[in-house]
């Protein structure tokens, strides 16, 4: 199923666009000609910045170092499915499909499938059919559609020296369609999230920016300071890794008592069996990670 379901959303997304009354505009910045662009100018610099020739020790180095980063050999792999195969209980719709392809950004570098999000957002409506009934068969039926791969390229940190593979800032490039689902689960669980989640926390929630809160606590620590003689301390701390380090098994059992079945089966699917595909001065080296586990 997932090689017949998946070709048939390629084929209606670059061979139908004769059906679609508005085109991609390649002569503007953020558009596909730009991406391309700049995908090219990533190329570059990775060549710059590894400082190492196209080999086999180069690709393995690079590698071994993210494979340390990314996966643990002691890890247990989520599973994709839990239970018999069976319908969601809330299909997934053409029309929520659709919102969340229109929240793509342009301009950005496509993943393994080399779709990128221009070509979806101005493909005819029958795509959003195709890719709801493909979600939806993927939960009817217990079998994968092969979009939790990842593309990794790497591009140099700002101001550290040339060579060491720890100083190469990965960038994981992820399938648009996988990027479609994940916002469709997201918009489903946000208002029970949202009455989980505490008010101290700002980053990565509607209206609320870090930077925000960066700049009040700067601004009361500024009157306090020219109100008072007292000295004050304050403390920033950065976790080291803390996307990459998420249990991802106590995460599933904390939003269990948040979420409903569906949703806790579409989060599953998109935690299970992810892999990464290193791209190295045009080298690819399939490397499946799991995240470390952590107490």
């Amino acid at each position: 199923m997932e090689k017949t379901l998946w070709t048939s959303v390629r084929k209606t997304t670059f061979h139908n666009k004769q059906h679609s009354t508005k085109q991609p505009d390649t002569s503007r910045p953020g558009s596909a000609l730009a991406r391309t662009t700049k995908t090219k100018l990533f190329s570059r610099r990775r060549g710059k910045a590894c400082h190492q020739p196209k080999t086999d020790k180069a690709k393995l180095i690079i590698t071994e170092h993210f494979q340390s980063k990314f996966r643990d050999e002691d890890y247990e792999d989520i599973e994709p499915f839990k239970g018999e195969p069976r319908p969601l209980s809330k299909i997934i719709t053409s029309n929520e499909v659709r919102e969340c392809i229109n929240k793509l950004n342009n301009g950005r570098a496509p993943g393994k499938d080399n779709i990128c999000n221009e070509y979806l957002k101005h493909a005819p409506p029958v795509i959003d059919e195709q890719i709801a009934n493909i979600f939806n068969k993927t939960f009817e039926s217990n079998e994968h559609i092969g979009i939790n791969e990842g593309l990794l390229i790497t591009i140099p940190k700002p101001g550290k020296p040339k060579g060491p593979p720890s100083n190469l800032r990965p960038i994981t490039l992820l399938n648009s369609v996988r990027k479609v689902l994940s916002t469709i689960v997201l918009n489903r669980i946000r208002p029970r999230v949202e009455k989980y989640i505490p008010n101290s926390q700002s980053g990565f929630r509607p209206n609320r920016s870090t930077s925000d809160v960066v700049w009040a606590h700067r601004w009361i620590t500024a009157k306090v300071l020219n109100a008072t003689e007292v000295k004050v301390n304050i403390t920033g701390i950065d976790m080291s890794a803390a996307f990459d380090t998420i249990n991802r098994t106590k995460l599933l059992e904390i939003l269990r008592d948040i979420i409903d079945e569906d949703e806790l089966r579409i989060i599953r699917f998109l935690l299970s069996e992810t892999t990464i595909d290193v791209k190295i001065n045009g080298a690819n080296d399939p490397m499946p990670f799991t995240t470390r586990e952590t107490a």
